[in-house]
């Protein structure tokens, strides 16, 4: 859940839109999501989201793709 508001705020919040006007796809060979708003000064701006445990972080460029990934350490033995 965390994940998913994250997504929609910082959407919300770069490309000046409500929530219920965001539309989050995903790449068809990488499943990454990117927003598809073509009426947008940021056409298809592209971002990625991971998550471990407790933890979420969100990575975002208005024109390249960009990734990210979250390994929380505290849980190694």
């Amino acid at each position: 859940l965390g994940s998913i508001l994250l997504q929609r705020a910082a959407t919300s919040w770069v490309l000046g839109k409500r929530f219920s006007d965001i539309n989050i796809e995903r790449t068809r060979t990488y499943n990454k999501p990117y927003v598809n708003a073509k009426d947008s000064r940021l056409p298809q701006w592209n971002y990625n989201v991971s998550h471990h445990g407790d933890w979420v972080v969100l990575a975002s460029e208005p024109f390249h793709a960009v990734g990210t990934d979250l390994v929380d350490v505290g849980d190694r033995p």
